[in-house]
């Protein structure tokens, strides 16, 4: 990444930086096995988020036939990995939300962020991809640069966002051209100061450049699913929805050769359980304009 925003991203005293507990499930992100009873005492040590994670296991996004009412038994129905990144997820959202007022010049920032983890995690287990734990939390986090940007730049980043006119290739133009860098790369570059596992930091430093020759080969099924699921998540932010919806179906077929009726099929997927996210997190999504998917 460009040495002057990186300096600039080091030096800045507002930075924002992952919350306690969010920092506790990170380290038990890294345990290959992981102890399950410390698990549920970290998240249910924050009643709100042990609330917020059984309320969406509970919900028809995880279509499950009984009521959980433990983190323990949400574990051992889904598994250790899918609820700590679940959780971690949510702690996130919770941590970064706290200057939800400073963000109102980043138009759409958690409407897109959240359509795209959605997204991410249905076209993921639609492709039945492994390690499918994660794809919500990559899905989340690949334009937690624009945050990061906005507090050493301040203005200027918003009259980059500004000239973009909800574009986001052309914001990443406009960012490369004025720091060197774009904000995929600096989400790549948080999660490496964050700790986060590699396959994280990967997945969101190329994001929006799946075909960067330094992008790692192993890795570039899920880098291309989060980049296609960031298209997916224009379908909801921009005006032209139908013509986003024709990018992303273009991305879908080059990604797998996903046709068009099963890219509708999961797109479907996605508007009728990306509500139960919206309920959960107090974030209003809304639907898609002039592109009917029922």
């Amino acid at each position: 990444m460009n040495s002057l925003a990186t300096e600039r991203l080091r030096n800045c005293q507002t930075l924002l930086s992952p919350p306690g507990i969010a920092l506790k499930i990170l380290d038990l992100c890294r345990e290959e096995i992981p102890e399950l009873q410390g698990i549920a005492a970290v998240i249910g040590h924050d009643p709100a988020l042990a609330a917020h994670v059984l309320r969406l296991v509970n919900s028809p996004f995880y279509g499950l036939r009984n009521e959980v009412e433990t983190i323990s038994h949400a574990m051992t129905l889904l598994g250790a990995n899918s609820v700590r990144t679940l959780a971690l997820s949510f702690s996130l959202v919770q941590g970064l939300r706290r200057n939800d007022a400073a963000a109102a010049d980043l138009p759409n920032y958690w409407q897109r962020s959240l359509v795209s983890a959605v997204a991410c995690q249905a076209l993921g287990d639609w492709l039945h991809m492994p390690n499918g734990e994660g794809l919500f939390l990559v899905g989340l986090l690949p334009d937690v640069g624009m945050l990061a940007l906005r507090e050493p730049f301040g203005e200027t980043y918003t009259e980059l966002v500004r000239q973009a006119e909800g574009s986001h290739e052309r914001l990443i133009e406009l960012e490369r051209s004025e720091f060197g860098c774009e904000h995929g790369e600096v989400s790549g570059w948080l999660a490496q100061e964050w700790n986060f596992p590699e396959i994280y930091q990967c997945c969101l430093r190329f994001s929006h450049q799946p075909d960067h020759p330094e992008a790692p080969v192993q890795l570039l099924d899920f880098i291309k699913l989060v980049t296609l699921s960031g298209a997916v998540a224009d379908i909801w932010v921009v005006e032209d929805s139908p013509a986003a919806a024709q990018r992303a179906k273009t991305g879908a077929q080059a990604l797998s050769g996903i046709n068009e009726q099963d890219f509708m099929t999961v797109l479907s997927k996605i508007a009728e359980t990306q509500e139960d996210v919206s309920q959960v997190l107090k974030v209003k999504l809304g639907n898609p304009v002039g592109l009917e998917l029922n």
